[in-house]
């Protein structure tokens, strides 16, 4: 993640969110940093391009510390 938001000239959040963005995902950030809350903002002016969405998609490892999302009700039963 560092050469990537090195790259872009973001913070790392930036770009995380930013791959949220462009892969139709809606990223819900949290934070009581009023700092962050601007930073949070500023992912509207750049894209990430399609080789590194990949390279930062294969970081991925499916490990969770919660539930799955797609199995969530299974999860807590209903």
């Amino acid at each position: 993640m560092k050469g990537i938001s090195k790259k872009y000239q973001r913070t790392a959040a930036q770009v995380i969110l930013r791959w949220h963005l462009q892969k139709g995902i809606i990223p819900i950030p949290k934070t009581s940093h009023k700092e962050r809350v601007v930073e949070n903002y500023q992912i509207f002016d750049f894209n990430i391009n399609q080789a590194d969405l990949i390279l930062i998609d294969n970081f991925n490892r499916d490990l969770r510390f919660g539930p799955h999302p797609d199995s969530f009700q299974e999860f807590f039963g209903s």
